[in-house]
């Protein structure tokens, strides 16, 4: 896209309307989501995502934790960095805890083993994830129960939720202990299931939270967000995401698929309606 700019081949007020659909990237380079909304945005081209600032900030699970945990149930959080220890404080002795890398997705450096009781001794295998893969390490209260993810849109003015999507693995919608690890999401070793006929009541109660965590981020265009919930109903916000996966076994299209719209062109349309309405001066049909 950017050789086509710079050799002039498109251009700030092309005769044709276009946009540019930023998918998911691979890698775990710092700042990999805000590449492509920032040269966008420099040359007033219209994209589907939100601005730079957000992609990158949504990455940063430990800074959207200390500015949603008084507004939003999210789990504790505690910040490891390789070379100058904890950060804010450690978590206590004894608490159940999952370790992540603070700025990736896609499930990357998460096995079954980063779950654990947190001991003094637990530090030194949290340097070496850290390590490497060349990021700080944040670890979270762990939440024993089910996973689900609400993806939802936000065309500038109106938000709203598709089907949250419940996560099933080995076929059971109460995962406990389970995760989606980095090879259960690459295998695909898992199901979805609509957590709204399982339990509309709370599943509203979720999309509400949702709907308020996308106006205080201004996530725009379509997202998702990812909980878990205990067997009590207690939800806590774990994952952040402006960029999902948009491939056709997510959550996204899942979700549309449960409401009648089941083909793979249907997600790509709403994805450009989005867009279109929320840049009306620069697309103009």
């Amino acid at each position: 896209m950017e050789l086509l700019y710079l050799t002039h081949r498109i251009r700030n007020h092309y005769y044709k309307p276009f946009i540019v659909l930023n998918f998911a990237q691979k890698g775990i380079v710092h700042g990999r989501k805000s590449l492509v909304p920032a040269f966008c945005e420099t040359n007033h081209i219209a994209h589907t995502n939100s601005d730079p600032f957000v992609c990158s900030f949504t990455r940063e699970k430990f800074l959207w934790y200390k500015l949603l945990k008084n507004t939003i149930p999210v789990c504790d959080t505690w910040l490891l960095d390789s070379k100058i220890g904890w950060i804010s404080g450690q978590p206590p002795y004894e608490q159940k805890l999952i370790a992540k890398l603070e700025n990736q997705c896609s499930s990357i450096g998460l096995c079954d083993n980063n779950i654990f009781a947190y001991s003094q001794q637990i530090d030194e295998e949290l340097c070496k994830l850290a390590n490497c893969y060349n990021s700080r390490v944040i670890v979270q209260e762990f939440i024993e129960g089910y996973e689900v993810e609400i993806p939802f849109c936000n065309d500038g003015e109106n938000i709203f939720c598709l089907r949250p999507q419940g996560i099933k693995i080995d076929g059971e919608p109460f995962i406990g202990e389970k995760i989606l690890t980095y090879d259960t999401r690459r295998n695909h070793a898992y199901e979805f299931y609509n957590f709204d006929e399982y339990n509309s009541e709370l599943s509203t109660h979720i999309c509400n939270s949702v709907k308020q965590i996308a106006q205080i981020m201004n996530l725009q265009g379509m997202g998702r967000i990812d909980c878990r919930i205990t067997k009590e109903g207690k939800y806590y916000f774990t994952d952040i995401n402006s960029n999902p996966h948009l491939i056709e076994i997510a959550s996204p299209a899942e979700s549309l698929r449960q409401i009648g719209f089941d083909q793979y062109s249907d997600l790509l349309n709403l994805l450009i309606g989005l867009t279109i309405i929320r840049h009306p001066n620069q697309i103009k049909l």
